[in-house]
């Protein structure tokens, strides 16, 4: 079968409702084609030799219109193209060559394809402009990532979900801002060439294999706000490397096998507001660290082994959620969160409580959700309970029962 014309294509998916609109208005070219659809019927190949002549195109999207095969040969003269996306096709090889030297391509969306075949990313070392690749999902398993290097403005590098033979950090960009690289199946990972990243804001290693990692070669990385180590295989993680990273706002170290983790490198990161542990086999954690957040909000320490929790760190934050399930805490102080009036959900179920004193949450005016096993008793003090309770405790009053106090 012939490779189908652009301009056909154009006249074809006009017919369909879903894309009529941004046909009419995009299909002269002259500065954007958006012909992303929702409902393609599946194209072998496509030819762009109609749109050779649109030297003014800024924007070429043609995601999620199941494409086998496309040649870019068309687009080596639009020089004025800044943001080309082929996402959600069925590529299984594709020449860059055609971009190489175009001063103004900013970025290039290439995920949930089937480039298995490998992509040449050497034509992308001329392109001085380069701020974003994304190449989740591509099916991809062997990248010579090197020609990045040469990619001084390159911010965003997405390479989650391929599963690479090997990855070579030292061939990342030090200009990276956000570098995700979630579920690639890595064993290993040399953190130290990451030092470079100075302008590095988000570090994704989620879903890997790693079983260590050192964390010191993040010391200097001021601009860092995002870590992202759940779901690995990680058995202890020092946090020192932290400690001058006062611009930390998320950390998730879920779904890992850590025994036990100190805190205490967080102290100093005043705009920390999520902290997730859950998932580990943590036995005790001092949360001492936290009060000097005040803008934390949610934290998770979910199907860990704990017997015991001091709230008090946390009684001067932003805290909204807080998730303790599947534990062995046997007793719980609520009095430090008293004044937190922004907190909206309470998971506790699967302790060991035999009864828990709810009167602090009164103060908790935005309280949605107080989670507890049936078998819990839960009291309240008398002489506090005849205003208006916030809904978490109103949905729970049938079963909280009321006490004098002492």
């Amino acid at each position: 079968m012939p490779a189908i014309t652009f301009k056909t294509y154009v006249m074809y998916i006009g017919r369909g409702p879903e894309t009529k609109s941004e046909v009419r208005r995009y299909s002269d070219g002259e500065s954007f084609i958006n012909l992303s659809r929702q409902r393609p019927a599946p194209i072998k190949e496509i030819e762009l030799t109609d749109i050779r002549e649109m030297k003014n195109l800024r924007l070429l999207n043609l995601a999620k219109n199941q494409i086998g095969r496309i040649n870019l040969d068309a687009l080596a003269h639009a020089t004025k193209l800044k943001t080309l996306i082929l996402g959600y096709n069925q590529l299984q090889e594709l020449d860059l060559s055609p971009l190489a030297g175009h001063p103004c391509l900013k970025a290039i969306v290439l995920q949930r394809n089937l480039l298995s075949r490998g992509l040449d990313l050497l034509p992308l070392a001329k392109c001085p402009a380069l701020r974003s690749l994304d190449l989740r999902y591509a099916n991809i398993q062997n990248l010579d990532l090197q020609p990045l290097k040469h990619c001084k403005s390159l911010e965003i590098l997405q390479l989650a979900q391929n599963y690479l033979q090997g990855l070579d950090s030292s061939q990342l960009p030090e200009s990276l801002r956000v570098l995700n690289l979630w579920s690639m199946g890595l064993n290993e990972f040399d953190m130290n060439p990451i030092s470079k990243m100075k302008r590095l804001t988000h570090l994704n290693l989620r879903a890997n294999r790693l079983t260590t990692l050192n964390l010191s070669s993040l010391r200097d990385l001021q601009n860092l706000r995002v870590v992202d180590l759940s779901k690995n295989q990680l058995q202890s993680l020092d946090l020192s490397g932290l400690e001058s990273s006062k611009g930390l706002e998320k950390l998730y170290f879920s779904n890992n096998q850590l025994h036990s983790i100190d805190l205490s490198a967080l102290k100093s990161c005043s705009r920390l507001r999520v902290l997730w542990l859950g998932g580990n086999k943590l036995q005790k954690i001092d949360l001492r660290p936290l009060s000097n957040s005040p803008a934390f909000e949610n934290l998770s320490l979910l199907e860990n082994s704990l017997t015991q929790i001091d709230l008090t760190p946390l009684g001067n934050s932003s805290l909204k959620v807080m998730s303790l399930n599947k534990n062995a805490i046997h007793s719980i102080d609520f009095t430090p969160l008293a004044a937190c009036s922004s907190l909206r959900r309470v998971l506790l179920k699967d302790n060991s409580f035999s009864e828990i004193d709810v009167t602090p949450l009164l103060g908790c005016h935005d309280l949605e959700i107080l989670s507890v096993d049936k078998r819990t008793r839960l009291v309240i003090d008398s002489a506090k309970s005849s205003g208006t309770w916030p809904k978490g405790l109103e949905s729970l009053r049938n079963r909280i029962e009321k006490k004098s106090s002492k």
